[in-house]
């Protein structure tokens, strides 16, 4: 559980990370909510690891499976960014043609279902081009992280059951408080 909690935290890290390079003022602007997720996270892996350590029950397939090594970068991984990413913009700005704010934001929140990152980096990219105000931009970033943490909750459930889910889904309570209210408060700044 406190893995399934680091990795969701991870995405405000590399959401942070990403953005900074797409656009600097929108991370800035970012950078409140993403800390606060971040640490909330942090906080609760920390505590649930703690709480939860058995270092003793560690059977031997568990110690096999954490000890496997992966690449740090895989190609099809990065071209499947590269090609959502190219797709979502495309939809963003169609979307910001057609219905405005509420297309960016309509976009954002669809795109965010299959990959907040894609969703968030356009929106920034856009926003640096002009393409619409810092308080979209932020808005629709938090509709991108809000339907990718539904995201992570439905597979949850499908992949780790009833007990799994309804855990994981109680302790991301927290950072979705947390995140949202973070935001609010930069929004009306």
């Amino acid at each position: 559980m406190a893995g399934a909690l680091l990795a969701s935290g991870a995405t405000f890290i590399q959401l942070g990370l990403v953005t900074a390079v797409a656009n600097p003022s929108v991370m800035l602007r970012l950078l409140p909510t993403l800390a606060a997720g971040t640490v909330t996270i942090a906080v609760e892996s920390f505590a649930l690891y703690r709480i939860d350590r058995r270092v003793d029950e560690v059977s031997p397939a568990v110690a096999e499976a954490s000890s496997t090594t992966t690449r740090p970068f895989a190609l099809r991984p990065a071209l499947a960014l590269a090609g959502a990413l190219t797709i979502v913009l495309l939809v963003t700005r169609w979307g910001s043609s057609i219905a405005g704010t509420r297309g960016v934001l309509g976009a954002a929140g669809i795109a965010g279902f299959a990959d907040v990152h894609a969703a968030v980096l356009s929106v920034a990219t856009l926003a640096g081009s002009g393409g619409f105000p810092m308080r979209t931009t932020l808005l629709a970033a938090g509709l991108a992280l809000v339907t990718n943490t539904t995201t992570k909750v439905i597979l949850a459930f499908a992949v780790g059951g009833r007990h799994f889910g309804t855990r994981f889904t109680l302790l991301l309570a927290a950072p979705v408080a947390v995140t949202s209210t973070v935001l609010l408060l930069t929004l009306g700044s």
